[in-house]
């Protein structure tokens, strides 16, 4: 993952917002709605794509890229330390790697906080976020799937079935996104610690020594700081595997109970609300 400058978050946020502005329009050239009230009107802005999806995936992207960069910055710092952490002389006195050794540290560490604050902070909305964008890809594909009634309202083409069928690829690529940043950013976060094991401790020198002890102790403690959807699951890519299973289980067991009087009534209802809508 490439630093994104600020024109390139303002590129992201105009393109991504202008494609939901079209999608909404075409969404309303292809199921047009019967009349126009309140009602109808709530159920045009607030049906797939939402906003806030938007809203929540730009934003959680933007700070953990920026999370991602300083923890890049902080591998790249450490870098500048002498082969081995030997004083050179004339370049690097002992002293010198000390001081640098516990900035770097201390700087992980905040940055491990803030990580902490993000997680705490938009635990609720990623926890939200998910179960809703999983329970809409999972009755939505059902309908898509089994043929149902969002492909299958009054007069409506088959290829109007495309528009339901691009939201849930989209609410599946928002979802992948946050993962792909998540995963970049706990790589990085853990990368340091493959720099301190490359090293032969018995050969350095005592504070220096101290300092990758304590630097090793203080990684090995946040290594469990994971972010997560409100403490309720890890958000890493181990996620992509799970919904994947899941909405594949869950979309075969309701297929299977087509004929369950839950599911017809679920069939039955759902139809009959957007022939009231759209017809």
């Amino acid at each position: 993952m490439h630093s994104l400058k600020k024109k390139d978050w303002d590129k992201i946020y105009i393109s991504l917002f202008s494609y939901l502005i079209v999608f909404k329009i075409l969404q309303g050239y292809c199921f047009p709605i019967k009349s126009i009230n309140i009602n109808t009107l709530i159920i045009s802005l607030f049906t797939p794509p939402y906003v806030m999806d938007y809203i929540v995936t730009i934003s959680s992207c933007f700070f953990l890229q920026n999370l991602y960069v300083r923890f890049q910055s902080l591998n790249d710092l450490w870098k500048c330390l002498p082969p081995k952490l030997v004083a050179v002389p004339g370049q690097w006195t002992n002293i010198e790697i000390v001081v640098l050794m516990e900035n770097t540290r201390l700087m992980h560490t905040e940055l491990c906080e803030l990580l902490n604050y993000f997680t705490r902070g938009y635990g609720p909305l990623l926890l939200g976020f998910y179960t809703f964008s999983f329970i809409t890809m999972l009755i939505g594909i059902y309908f898509i799937v089994n043929d149902g009634p969002l492909t299958a309202v009054g007069s409506i083409e088959k290829h109007r079935a495309l528009i339901p069928l691009l939201v849930h690829l989209q609410l599946f690529a928002f979802m992948v996104s946050i993962i792909i940043f998540v995963s970049s950013v706990n790589d990085k976060r853990m990368k340091m610690i493959s720099y301190l094991r490359l090293y032969q401790i018995s050969n350095l020198q005592p504070d220096i020594k101290q300092q990758i002890k304590m630097f090793m102790e203080q990684i090995s403690a946040n290594e469990l700081d994971r972010i997560t959807a409100f403490g309720f699951f890890d958000i890493d890519l181990n996620l992509v595997t799970s919904i994947l299973v899941l909405l594949i289980t869950g979309i075969s067991t309701m297929i299977q109970m087509k004929d369950h009087p839950i599911i017809l009534q679920l069939n039955y209802e759902t139809k009959s609300f957007l022939v009231k809508v759209f017809e």
